[in-house]
């Protein structure tokens, strides 16, 4: 039923601050946590993001009144009917929960780095 599930946005897990995000996102003060609670989903640490942004992520971020998500990028190897092949790399990004990309159906971790997702 909906009442298990909560439409706010909020840190959830342990908070903690970083000034390294702090002074890039032009904040005094930056809190992080391995999980974000945002419209009723969850996004957690080593979650898959695909769409616009794809990545890993790494944390989830507050600044004042907005949200982020730190994600490992990935990148597209080949793309199927049904699933894609993708790359862990070494870049890194910073997404607004807005324009955060969906979960993929099912993924593994098919070696170090590479990922399979079903879609």
């Amino acid at each position: 039923s909906l009442k298990d599930f909560n439409f706010t946005t909020h840190l959830l897990g342990n908070v903690f601050t970083d000034s390294v995000l702090g002074s890039v996102l032009q904040c005094d003060v930056c809190s992080c946590s391995t999980t974000l609670q945002h419209d009723g989903k969850k996004f957690s640490q080593n979650d898959v993001l695909l769409g616009k942004h794809p990545g890993r992520v790494i944390c989830a971020v507050r600044s004042g009144n907005n949200f982020w998500l730190r994600l490992q990028v990935l990148k597209l190897e080949k793309d199927f009917e049904f699933f894609s092949r993708w790359t862990l790399t070494e870049k890194e990004t910073i997404v607004d929960i807005a324009v955060a990309g969906a979960r993929p159906n099912c993924w593994l971790e098919e070696a170090p780095k590479t990922f399979l997702c079903i879609h």
